[in-house]
């Protein structure tokens, strides 16, 4: 494998690494922060005139940090990680016709694709309705910051669903590209003839009593 190939699949196996760490870290703490947050009860001066359930603000401000930090990692590691692998299959030349090169760029383009989805479409209708809800509770409005809240709720399996999706496509990619990144298969590898030269053998190099 050449130097350029080596440095180019070391990073984009880097940048999948932290693209699923990331995922997984921020889900495993969203699923630490908001049990812990609603049996400590808290309540917000801040949302005095609120009269719902204090803890869903707090561990919902909290958690949006978290998410959001983890969608600026997702981004830059999907860049890193889609660029790597075009010049990985760039410098293979004419050996990058495989079944593992073809199975990684599928699954990226899957991890991609539902990475997107949720980046560019879901997320923020999502965090509409949840700044909807943060306001109106504090403004004491119960009705309003009741309604942004359940269709906030609503939206939330679909969040869930995007993050298993892309976390199951980047951890494939992981798996299928190892094969991709190990190099051209031996049948299509140049094997050198030793006597691969048309030209007839000089007469002076020739045994004695040879024709």
């Amino acid at each position: 494998m050449r130097t350029g190939r080596k440095i180019a699949e070391t990073i984009h196996f880097v940048a999948l690494g932290v693209w699923l760490g990331a995922i997984l870290t921020t889900g495993m703490g969203a699923a630490m922060l908001f049990p812990t947050v609603r049996d400590l009860a808290p309540s917000a001066p801040k949302f005095a005139e609120y009269t719902g359930e204090h803890w869903r603000i707090v561990a919902g401000h909290v958690g949006a940090g978290l998410f959001l930090n983890a969608d600026v990692v997702q981004f830059v590691c999907a860049f890193v990680a889609i660029f790597t692998a075009g010049v990985s299959v760039i410098l293979m030349g004419r050996n990058w016709r495989t079944l593992g090169t073809g199975g990684r760029m599928v699954l990226l383009s899957c991890a991609l694709t539902a990475f997107s989805y949720g980046f560019f479409i879901h997320t923020p209708q999502a965090n509409a309705h949840l700044v909807a809800y943060w306001q109106a509770a504090e403004a004491g409005d119960l009705e309003t910051a009741t309604a942004e809240q359940r269709a906030f709720a609503a939206m939330h399996p679909t969040s869930t669903t995007i993050l298993g999706l892309t976390a199951f496509s980047v951890l494939g990619a992981m798996s299928v590209g190892l094969f991709s990144a190990m190099g051209p298969p031996a049948a299509n590898r140049v094997v050198r003839q030793t006597n691969a030269s048309p030209l007839e053998t000089p007469s002076l190099a020739r045994t004695p009593g040879r024709p």
